[in-house]
């Protein structure tokens, strides 16, 4: 259901004011729903390795996918399935275990500066 809803959204995207614009999505796996994103906006890979993504997912029960009796393998299996997939993004930027959410955010900031049809710095 949530891939259904996320794809309505992103097709009704010109019709959103940008408060209401979908402004992340964790996985476009369909290539209507990334065409979709880079015709009306950008998408952009936060690239980690596995072992990031492991520290910051074993815990949460937040993760329908990883409830099975081996999580970690499971998310290896997701991992390496989905990586080609990412790698389709318009952008990429690396993320690490020792970042902050500020540092992250300000790495996607960067890298989306190198859009200047998706964000222009405008110095205050």
């Amino acid at each position: 259901m949530f891939r259904q809803i996320s794809a309505l959204c992103l097709m009704c995207w010109p019709a959103l004011t940008m408060a209401q614009a979908p402004a992340a999505e964790t996985a476009p796996l369909s290539v209507i729903d990334r065409d979709n994103i880079s015709t009306k906006g950008v998408s952009v890979w936060l690239d980690a390795d596995i072992d990031v993504i492991w520290n910051r997912v074993r815990y949460k029960n937040t993760r329908p996918l990883l409830r099975t009796s081996n999580p970690r393998q499971t998310l290896e299996q997701l991992f390496k399935a989905r990586v080609p997939i990412y790698k389709l993004a318009n952008l990429s930027t690396t993320s690490g275990a020792n970042l902050s959410i500020e540092k992250m955010a300000n790495r996607v900031i960067d890298t989306l500066l190198s859009r200047p049809d998706v964000l222009e710095k405008i110095d205050a």
